[in-house]
């Protein structure tokens, strides 16, 4: 016959929580119930880690964003435009600001006919200038973005080639013009237009794209001027002195200061949105735990008001 628990029972809530034999029933009472509050369990603590996680990944990203600003955009100023920037204007942008580099870009959606006789909507980027000047491209062959701006050509992304059985030395038609595959791009250069995100982009010389016959009054094409600037001017003023002498253009200016600002603008958005996600996890799994300990002990009342 087993010894009567030595310890006498508790008079406080306290107390009894602390006592053996409240612990040895809750366990025994348990055993129709621990799947049950065991999902609910994990939902509360998956919601608990999501927000965790969500907060240090959001802290990693944006002290990745604050150290590589300039690598993000590829230069110290952008000047995008959607009429074609005039010389004269870009020798009065090098004398205002005297850049240690400039170089140009233009951008545009054009449909391009693989050596199959399939035609696909691309994003053609057309540079030169040695653009970008923070950060690198790379490419397979690694020589390939030499060669383009050597001898012309055209670098296009690994899912064209496979897409349309294409290989490198294949010939492809942009407009008027019939480019040689270099290459395939691995890392691309920054984007500028909203545009790259929804078609794969295609790299040619900006001096080729004359050739092509696409850049007519109606195209969708928009035009950058890239600087690199080493007097240490910083951004705001910089942009200030630039709308003050061309007070007339309807130019988008951007510097690494607005590149780091809308891209941390653009995270805090997502970070509110897992965020959100995370809390309704957690409150579902809170609700099922109550839910689940009401339901478990509302049949059970009679049996505690016997016992007590």
């Amino acid at each position: 016959m087993p010894l009567p628990d030595p310890r006498p029972l508790p008079r406080t809530v306290i107390g009894a929580l602390l006592h053996p034999w409240t612990w040895r029933m809750a366990w025994r009472d348990s055993r129709t119930q621990r799947l049950r509050l065991l999902i609910f369990s994990l939902a509360i603590v998956s919601g608990i880690a999501a927000l965790v996680a969500i907060q240090s990944l959001k802290a990693s990203v944006e002290a990745g964003i604050e150290t590589q600003a300039k690598e993000l955009l590829g230069s110290d100023m952008q000047i995008s435009s959607r009429q074609p920037v005039a010389e004269e204007n870009v020798a009065k942008l090098t004398q205002l600001t005297n850049p240690s580099r400039v170089a140009r870009e233009t951008a545009f959606p054009s449909m391009m006919k693989f050596p199959s006789g399939d035609f696909k909507m691309v994003q053609v980027r057309g540079m030169d200038g040695g653009y970008p000047f923070y950060g690198s491209i790379t490419t397979r062959p690694a020589e390939a973005w030499s060669r383009l701006e050597a001898s012309g050509g055209v670098l296009l992304e690994p899912a064209l080639l496979d897409q349309f059985r294409a290989k490198v030395g294949d010939e492809v038609q942009l407009g008027n013009l019939k480019l040689k595959i270099l290459g395939v791009i691995e890392k691309a250069a920054p984007r500028a237009s909203r545009f790259s995100g929804f078609a794969p982009e295609a790299y040619v010389r900006l001096d080729d794209l004359k050739q092509s016959g696409l850049l007519g009054t109606n195209s969708m094409a928009n035009y950058q001027v890239h600087l690199e600037i080493k007097s240490g001017l910083p951004s705001q003023r910089l942009k200030t002195k630039v709308r003050r002498a061309f007070p007339d253009t309807t130019w988008r200016l951007e510097t690494p200061d607005d590149r780091r600002e809308n891209l941390g603008d653009a995270l805090d958005l997502f970070q509110r949105f897992l965020g959100i996600l995370a809390l309704a996890s957690l409150a579902l799994g809170a609700l099922g735990v109550a839910g689940a300990v009401q339901s478990h002990g509302n049949p059970r009342i009679p049996t505690v008001a016997i016992l007590r």
